[in-house]
């Protein structure tokens, strides 16, 4: 499993005028999961402020959106072929 690591993340809700501060954790899932080895992205926390983000996770970094898409590479494709990703069948 790659290590884990922090990062908070300002947003902003359209519909309510609100900023907030997310913080999530990013890894790998581990083996027992059907997404083993792919990147993980999890909510964690949400703060109204910058330094009570700051205060409660001391260790996140502050960054712009993480997000990234989604790799279906694992599902497989209309003929039932399966694909293999950094050298392991899936």
């Amino acid at each position: 499993m790659s290590q884990e690591y922090y990062t908070i993340e300002k947003e902003h809700d359209e519909w309510c005028g609100v900023d907030s501060f997310n913080v999530y954790e990013h890894g790998e899932y581990d083996d027992s999961s059907v997404l083993s080895g792919q990147y993980r992205r999890s909510f964690i926390d949400s703060c109204d402020t910058l330094e009570e983000a700051k205060k409660k996770y001391p260790r996140a970094e502050i960054t712009g959106c993480t997000k990234v898409e989604l790799n279906l590479g694992y599902l497989p494709d209309e003929n039932g072929n399966t694909y293999t990703v950094e050298g392991r069948d899936l």
